[in-house]
């Protein structure tokens, strides 16, 4: 029991919270081991839940009376909310939630619904509380929830005959102008279909478009109940500690989502490289924005996204490292080049490394250039093992 002396009763939370706040855990990635926490603050009149990670913030306010204050956040584990969820499930109408105290110190939470209880130790943390975003806002609209949710998850549906585990959904547009609200999505990597729906807005001022994070909005509105509610549509940039971000936030009764707009044309290659990774089977070593390393033929390939005039994926891989830059070195580089097709051979940084460019307007040939780069790597490899030490996954 967290070696608790005694409980101190909190609040009664209906299950109309724990649904707001299951809601982020929905859409925005949590990492518990690596110190994603929930914060909570008790205040006399109301009470402030804080979901954050590096892809956006959910804040959610409860007008309610308490007989005490928590004086500052309490940073919660995410075990808390998923125990609701479980009552939730299991028909309670609310939760109570204490705050343990041993030896005079905040130890846990205590959740407790009906025969069902939960002692949830407090996480430690090197922070006091949630990061404090500020926005400027450039546009605006108002619109009714339900019917953006609706032409939102309509928009986000999948071509009929597309394979979930094969298609990631390509970035959305978020327009808003002329008192509309435009959610537009290209799914040319599918089917030769764009798709573009609007919604009248019943408020609106400026105009902006962006790219939005339609896989963290859409499943975490979607899990809301919506009636007669007005969602606020805001773009502009968020401001965190003078880091500036642009973003759009998306506000309802007692709650704020805060997205970051995401770069389309980065997003929509870094998923379908990933995905035709994922499908054609490559071992990924190694994975970070617009780079990849990964296993193939016992060697290791390297694959990056240049994006220019035209865009491409550089393959590579190390046949030679520990290398010296001599004139036989550069003859043996030069004359396998001028013998061969294809891929080339080059000298930088200590090593002699292969590699092929391929146009993303080309995409299906990326696959198999990757067996080619790494196939090709052995070969001269064999050829080169003389000028340094050849690069091998299995040694």
């Amino acid at each position: 029991m967290s070696g608790a002396e005694h409980t101190e009763p909190m609040f009664e939370m209906d299950m109309n919270e724990v649904r707001l706040l299951s809601a982020a855990f929905i859409g925005l990635p949590r990492d518990e081991v690596a110190g994603d926490v929930v914060w909570l603050q008790v205040e006399e009149k109301q009470r402030i839940w804080v979901v954050q990670s590096d892809l956006g913030s959910f804040e959610l306010t409860v007008p309610a009376e308490h007989h005490f204050s928590t004086d500052g956040w309490i940073p919660v584990s995410d075990r808390v909310v998923r125990f609701s969820q479980a009552c939730e499930a299991l028909d309670s109408e609310t939760v109570s939630v204490g705050l343990a105290h041993a030896e005079g110190v905040r130890s846990a939470i205590v959740v407790s619904s009906g025969d069902m209880s939960a002692v949830i130790d407090i996480p430690e943390v090197s922070v006091m509380g949630p990061d404090e975003l500020t926005w400027e806002v450039s546009a605006y609209v108002s619109v009714g929830a339900k019917p953006f949710c609706e032409v939102l998850d309509a928009a986000r549906s999948m071509p009929s005959g597309a394979n979930r585990l094969e298609w990631l959904s390509p970035p959305m547009w978020l327009g808003l102008a002329d008192g509309n609200v435009g959610l537009h999505i290209d799914w040319s990597d599918v089917l030769p279909s764009r798709s573009t729906y609007r919604l009248e807005a019943l408020r609106s001022s400026g105009e902006a478009t962006v790219s939005m994070a339609h896989a963290i909005v859409g499943p975490i509105l979607s899990t809301m109940f919506f009636e007669h509610e007005r969602l606020n549509i805001s773009v502009g940039t968020v401001n965190n500690d003078g880091d500036e971000r642009d973003a759009i936030i998306i506000g309802g009764p007692g709650w704020s989502l805060v997205t970051y707009t995401v770069n389309a044309l980065l997003d929509r290659w870094e998923r379908k490289v990933s995905t035709m990774l994922k499908i054609d089977e490559f071992k990924v070593l190694h994975h970070h924005d617009t780079e990849w390393l990964v296993g193939a033929m016992g060697n290791e390939v390297r694959i990056s996204l240049h994006f220019g005039h035209p865009d491409v994926a550089r393959v590579s891989a190390v046949v030679v490292s520990e290398v010296e830059e001599t004139i036989e070195l550069m003859r043996e580089i030069n004359a396998l080049n001028v013998a061969n097709s294809g891929v080339r051979l080059f000298f930088v940084e200590g090593e002699v490394r292969v590699a092929a460019d391929v146009r993303l307007s080309e995409f299906d040939a990326l696959s198999p250039t990757i067996t080619e780069v790494a196939s090709q790597a052995g070969r001269y490899g064999d050829l080169m093992r003389v000028f340094g030490t050849t690069a091998d996954l299995d040694s």
